[in-house]
C-alpha cells in the first residue's frame, strides 16, 4: 500500500520498541526455563511485563476503535478486504431475511384469500343447487301464472 501516508506515531514506535523489548525478555527467560535456572513455582518479571503489554495493546485497541483511526492501522489494512468482503456477506443476508419474512407474509395471505374463495364457492354450488332444484322451478313457474303439468309426478286417472 502507500506507506508514506501511514506514519506510524511516535507512541506507536514506542509500544513497538516495548513489545519487541518484551519479546526479547520472554525469549531469554524461555532459555533459562529450558535449561532449568528458573523455579516453576515463581512468577517472572517477564510474566508482569506481558500481562501489562498486553492489556496496553488492548487499550490502544480500543482506542483506535473509538477514534477512527482503527482503519489506518497495519493490521487492518492487510484485512481490510476480508473484513469488506464480510460486511457485504452480511447485508446480503440481512436483505435475504427480510425478503423470505416478507414472501412468507404474502404467502399468508395468499392462502387466507384461497381459503376464503373456496368458502365462497361451496356456497355458490349449493345456491345454485337449490335454485334449480325440480321442486323449485315447479315453485317459480306456479308463481308467474303458468300452470304446467309436472311429468315426474304420479299421473291421476279420472273414471
Amino acid at each position: 500500500m502507500h506507506d508514506e501516508y501511514f506514519i506510524d506515531s511516535e507512541e506507536e514506535i514506542r509500544e513497538r520498541e516495548q513489545a519487541e523489548a518484551l519479546r526479547q525478555l520472554v525469549r531469554e527467560e524461555v532459555q533459562r526455563a529450558e535449561s532449568g535456572e528458573v523455579e516453576s513455582g515463581e512468577e517472572t518479571p517477564s510474566e508482569e511485563q506481558k500481562r501489562g503489554a498486553s492489556y496496553r495493546g488492548f487499550l490502544r485497541w480500543i482506542r483506535h476503535a473509538l477514534t477512527g483511526e482503527i482503519l489506518i492501522t497495519n493490521e487492518v489494512q492487510q484485512l481490510y478486504n476480508a473484513v469488506t468482503v464480510l460486511g457485504i456477506v452480511y447485508l446480503l443476508a440481512i436483505f435475504a431475511m427480510f425478503a423470505s419474512f416478507h414472501r412468507a407474509q404474502q404467502y399468508d395471505e395468499l392462502q387466507q384469500e384461497v381459503v376464503l374463495l373456496r368458502e365462497e364457492a361451496i356456497y355458490s354450488i349449493r345456491n345454485r343447487h337449490l335454485e334449480s332444484s325440480h321442486s323449485k322451478i315447479l315453485e317459480r313457474l306456479k308463481e308467474s301464472g303458468v300452470d304446467i303439468q309436472d311429468p315426474y309426478s304420479q299421473p291421476k286417472i279420472l273414471k
